[in-house]
Order: C-alpha cells, then structure tokens, then sequence
C-alpha cells in the first residue's frame, strides 16, 4: 500500500493532518455493508481505550535523521517503506526497514554507490508482498544516465537491488505525479503530466510493455491499482465535469464513473470490487469550522448505489482515505474540525460498526500514546499501523485487552537479540498493575511463564532458518491480561569451524533460507589463549579478517598459531556499510603438524644424529624429549632439550654393531599433554657387536628391520612415554 500523504516537510505547518481511511476488501472477509446513499456508518471517537503496543522502525540507519510522515507498508506489516534525511543532505531520502529480517536499506540511491540521490522520491509505493518499490524522481544520478526533463519513475528490488527506469512509451516531456504497484510487483500504474495534457498508464514492470492508457486535458495525481492489478481507478474530467473512473484493464471498460468525487485520492481493494473515496463534507456543526468528511464505499456488486458512506468522527477533521486490505479497518488522522491547537491523532474505525480506537497521539503531555502522530499505512487485516510518532516512524500491533489488565509503560518495546542458533533473549520493561507474572509467546504459542520480578528470559527458537515472532504478555493475578509486546527475530545461523592443516581452521556458515538485503559477508576473529582447559576469548575483541560476497558459505583462515584457541562469528553487510550478527560466535583451537619419522644420519660406530621438523611459531613448547630404544628393548630418554629451537641431537656412546631406534616427542606447557612429534626411525651402528649383544638382539628384536651400517630404517610408530 502507498501513503496518499505528501512528504510533511511540505505540509507540517498546514492544518491538514492525513485521514487514512479506506476500504480495500479482500474478496470473502468483506465487511456485509449495507448499500445506498441513505446507509451510514459513523465513527465515534474515544469508544476503546489504547490497546497498541509501539515498536520504532525508523533509525536504525547509522546516518539517519528524523523521518518524514509518509510511509507505506506490506501486507504482512513487517516491511516498512518511508522517508528520512541522511548523511545531513536537505532532501529526504527513501529507506526499507525489513522488521524480519533486522536491516534498513537505502532504496533512491546515486548510481552504482551507497550515497543519496541528488534530488528525493516525490511519491512512492510499495508491493503488498514487500518485494518491490516504485518511486517518483527528478534526480539526476540514480542512473548515471539520467536525463533532467521531469520525474521519472524507477523500479528496484525491495532489499537494494539495482534501481532502473519503467518505460512510459509514448509520452515525451514526462512528468510522473504518482505511482501504484499491484500486490506481486510485477505492474504499475502512473500519472504522467506532458505539453499535450495528462496520462494514466499501467505497465509490465518486467518489460515495459503498456497494458491500458487514457489520455484526457486533465487528471488528478492520484491513481491506484487493485492489488490483483485488473482495475485501475483514477480521476478525469470530461464535459466539464470530474468524476472518478474505475477501469477494467484488460479490457480498458470504464466499469463505473463516481461523480460525487472531491478530488482525493481513492483506495481500491485487491480485487477491484470495492472503492472508497471522499465525496466532499458534511454539514458545519455549531461552532465548527469544517463539516464531517464524508467518504464513499462503492461495490462492484451493486453499481447502481450511491454507495455507503462513512463519517468520520463528529468534532474532528481528517483528510484523504486509506484502508486494511481486508476492508476490516479505517485509519483516521484527525485534529479538532474548530481549528484548535491539540495534538493530532491517529483512530482505527472498525468496519462496518464504526467502533473507534485510538492508536496513538493525542495526549499534549506525551503519556503513553505521544503527543503527535500522523497516520500512513496498515497492514492487510488491519492489525499493524504504520505512524509517524513524536519524531519517530513506529509500527503500532493491536492487542485485545481485559478489564484490570496490566499496563506497559509509554513506549514499551519487546527486544529480541538472538543469542545462538537455537537460542533468543527477550528483555522487556515492568509492567504496572497487580501482575501475577508474564507469558512468552513464540508464533503464538506459550512456552514460558515468567515472575513478575523478571524482566528478561531466553526462548529455544524453531529453528534458524527463519524469523519468528516472540511475544510477551503481562497477566494479573486475576487472569486478566495485557497488550501483547512483540517483536520479529531470526536466530543466528549455525557456523562450523573445523580444524585443518596446522594453523589451518576452516569456517562453513550456510545462509538461512530467505536471507534478503545482505551486500556481502565479514568474517570476525577474537584470541581465546593457549591454555587446554579453558579457552578465553573476550567478546569486545573481535576484529575483522575478512570481508566475502554475499554468496560466499566458507572461508579458511591460515597462518595461525599453534594450539591456540580462537573465536569466529559471520556478521551480515548491507548498502550503507552497517552490520548485523549473522551467525552464532564459535570457538575452535588449532593443532600442531602430524607426526614424521625421525631422520637419522651420520651413523658411526659408537654415534649417531637424530633430526626432526621445528615447531611453528607460537607453539607453547618447553622441551624436546628424545628417546632412544635398545636392540628392541624399553624406549628410555637420552636427552631433554630445553632450547625449543633445537631440531636435531647427537646421540654417543653407542655400542657398534647394535641396532637403536629413536623417537622425538614435544612437551608443552599451558597444560597440554606431552605430543609424539617424530615417530621411530632404527639404524644399526657400524662395526661388529659383541657376541653377547647378538644373542641379545636375536633373542629380543627378532625381525626388526636392521640396515647395513650407516644407513637407516623406519621401525613401526610407538606412542610417546
């Protein structure tokens, strides 16, 4: 749905606070309305006391500053489009919020970098599945081809694809005034103002390709499409007098002309069944400065009616309809019809019985509802309203509520930081009232209770391959409960670290499915230490090794040092260089190289060396032990070397003609159990043995390889004493 608001930088001192109020009916929940010009529905304000609970979408973008009214919103609420001024520029630029997913993107951005458009959006729409915008520009440099003779309309994937220009055919010396897409994204309606008159045209977002126009002297900029993109509805004037056209697209029939039309822009459901529009005012009430405004529901099921109208509230003045797709809602933002000075308000009117709601706003000393909010989009059913709030872009979730049920304080928000894979925390405020305790919710179901005195808890999540809802709920002893505090979150994706060659580890971090607005990749490493026992690594230490595409599920970090602990985590990269955790923090240790068979040489009669690898850098060692084994008898140490540079020995004393085999093993320190490094290796030393070592050897290493003198050979490996 798109905002019929102007950007409020244009209208902030004016007294026209929005009116969002429509009927966009989707087909089998639609409200039963009655017919006619005599059937009315009129909103009364103040019915239901606040049952919202507030969570902020806007500043979230490290650069942003405060945001503009006028917002659109999906279907499902959990993607929210809307302006702000970043980086300190004068022109407000266009960001998404994707709730779901944690990211804010900048969508009007210059060509091919992660910097404002030269000029703002002048209108905006997003698809009802979130999936794509469309927006109004004269800015010069969003493609870097950008020819300045009027706005264009550029189309871009939702999570900051690449933005490129819809093809108005036709049409030279373009002007576009207003944009609406179809709930998938995939057509768009215009109006575009030329020297010849006025356009209105759907298009294939995909090809360009016109699927219906109408050329006329004159044309509101106000023009919506259904969200099944069939019907389009816009304003026109023939023979002097306006009225607003509902069009069959296909066919290009004018299925019905409303003439009671004011000039605001209408809404139309998903089906093109039901508009709403505003049909002027109502009577002046004593003492007012405006009548009621007066707003039509036409049924396509009944085109002969008038259509029923809808009042708004008696005493207040709002401006210009939006509704819930369902048709279930009205969204009023509405100030004193007297021209006083309180703060404006946001209502939700509940169709067909007119029970009115305040959302938010409203209160001059800014309690628990704010002091000022200008309404500008709803989610399908109704249940989420996008608002701007006291400065802030907020996403207001109606809850029921019970009589004596606990109440949150001003502003209260749940927050849900994923903790690992399988793991979120939840942190709220105190509740006020006699609380018996909190229930936590994950996609509506309960699966905690939490004392009173509690004010955080950590939930097993579903899994990681999605977001999921927590919610939590303030309960009184009685059993009455509160407004619910939600909040979206996705648990971090598993990672995998694996030791390889030595000061090798081997990171494997596959993407969650449905892991949108990611521009690449950065791989964070923290030193855990060396000790055996425990390895220690401190969160504040985690520093960049390397940034990878988006597309990247592994990554080998090399030249470590040996037996060392260290802590990996995957944080996520987005257009206007934040971050975001990614995958859960694991912590894995290196290893030393594998073991080798020693190298013996300058075998002599009574001496021999025995050689072996260094260590690498950085291995905690405090001595060589190297071991010498006798005509096959026990292995005893010969020598212990403290000098961990040491990479050979000369072993004396040797008796000739006598078989030996030697081993190298490392003893390490930090608590490290002593490792084989260079396994057995056996020689014989030159000259004639004693006839009582032969019998020695004969009777106790029958069949161990003996080598002629001065050479050597590899004995079977033994495991270090």
């Amino acid at each position: 749905m798109q905002s019929p608001l102007p950007p409020p930088g244009r209208f902030r001192g004016a007294v026209a606070v929005g009116l969002v109020a429509t009927a966009l009916l989707a087909a089998g929940t639609t409200p039963a309305l009655a017919s006619g010009p005599a059937a009315r529905v009129t909103a009364t304000a103040g019915v239901a006391a606040p049952s919202w609970a507030y969570r902020t979408v806007s500043g979230y973008l490290p650069s942003e500053e405060a945001p503009l009214e006028a917002t659109a919103t999906s279907d499902d609420g959990s993607v929210v489009l809307y302006q702000a001024r970043v980086d300190g520029g004068s022109d407000a630029s266009l960001l998404l919020r994707d709730t779901r997913a944690g990211t804010t993107t900048l969508v009007d951005h210059a060509h091919g970098l992660a910097t404002t458009a030269d000029q703002e959006a002048e209108t905006f729409a997003l698809s009802g599945d979130g999936s794509t915008v469309a927006f109004t520009s004269r800015a010069g440099d969003l493609l870097g081809t950008d020819v300045p003779n009027g706005a264009d309309v550029y189309v871009t994937d939702a999570h900051g694809g690449a933005v490129r220009a819809v093809a108005h055919p036709g049409v030279p010396d373009r002007d576009v005034r207003e944009v609406s897409l179809s709930a998938d994204g995939s057509r768009l309606a215009m109006v575009v103002g030329h020297a010849e008159g006025v356009s209105v045209l759907v298009v294939a977002v995909a090809t360009g390709a016109t699927l219906y126009r109408y050329d006329g002297d004159y044309a509101t900029r106000s023009v919506r499409l259904s969200g099944d993109g069939r019907t389009v509805v816009y304003g026109a004037t023939a023979d002097g007098t306006s009225a607003l056209q509902v069009v069959d697209v296909a066919s290009g029939t004018v299925v019905a002309s409303l003439p009671e039309w004011s000039g605001d822009g209408p809404q139309v459901d998903r089906t093109g069944t039901r508009v709403v529009y505003r049909a002027g005012e109502g009577p002046v009430p004593p003492g007012g400065w405006f009548g009621p405004a007066r707003f039509l529901v036409w049924d396509r099921t009944h085109p002969a009616d008038a259509g029923t109208e809808v009042l708004a509230p008696v005493g207040l003045r709002p401006t210009g309809p939006v509704v819930s797709a369902d048709g279930s809602r009205l969204l009023l933002t509405a100030a004193p019809s007297d021209g006083g000075s309180i703060p404006s308000a946001a209502y939700a009117v509940d169709l067909p019985g007119g029970a009115t709601q305040l959302v938010a706003g409203g209160d001059p000393d800014g309690g628990a509802t704010g002091t000022g909010a200008y309404a500008g989009s709803l989610s399908a059913d109704g249940s989420a309203v996008t608002l701007w709030l006291d400065g802030s872009i907020v996403s207001a979730t109606r809850s029921s509520t019970s009589a004596g049920a606990p109440t949150w304080p001003g502003g209260a928000s749940l927050s849900a930081t994923p903790r690992s894979s399988t793991a979120v925390q939840l942190d709220w405020p105190a509740a006020a009232g006699d609380l018996k305790g909190y229930e936590v919710s994950v996609d509506g179901t309960v699966v905690a209770t939490v004392a009173p005195d509690k004010r955080s808890t950590t939930v097993t999540a579903p899994d990681a391959t999605a977001p999921h809802t927590y919610a939590v709920t303030a309960v009184s002893t009685s059993g009455a409960r509160g407004t619910a505090l939600s909040a979206d979150a996705r648990a971090l994706a598993p990672l995998a670290v694996t030791r390889g060659a030595a000061g090798t580890l081997h990171l494997a971090f596959p993407l969650p499915a449905g892991t949108t607005g990611i521009t690449g990749l950065r791989v964070l490493r923290a030193p855990g230490g060396q000790q055996a026992d425990h390895p220690a690594v401190d969160p504040a230490s985690y520093a960049k090794v390397a940034d990878l595409p988006a597309t990247a599920t592994s990554y080998d970090d090399t030249g470590l040092a040996a037996l060392t602990y260290y802590g990996y985590r995957v944080d996520a990269l987005h257009a206007d260089g934040s971050t975001s955790p990614l995958s859960e923090s694991t912590v894995e240790r290196t290893d030393l190289p594998d073991a080798v068979p020693v190298l013996v040489s300058g075998v002599g009669s009574t001496s021999a060396t025995v050689t072996w690898p260094p260590a690498p850098a950085g291995t905690p060692l405090t001595a060589w032990r190297v071991e010498r084994q006798d005509s096959g008898g026990a292995w005893a140490t010969v020598a212990s070397l403290s000098d961990a540079s040491r990479t050979s020995y000369a072993d004396t004393a040797l008796t000739p003609g006598t078989a030996y085999a030697w081993r190298v093993s490392a003893v390490l320190g930090a608590g490290w159990p002593v490792r084989s490094w260079a396994t057995a290796t056996a020689a014989t030393t030159r000259g004639r043995a004693s006839r009582a070592s032969r019998s020695t050897r004969r009777g106790s290493w029958a069949g161990a390889p003996c080598s002629s003198a001065g050479t050597s050979s590899s004995a079977p490996p033994t495991s270090p004493g």
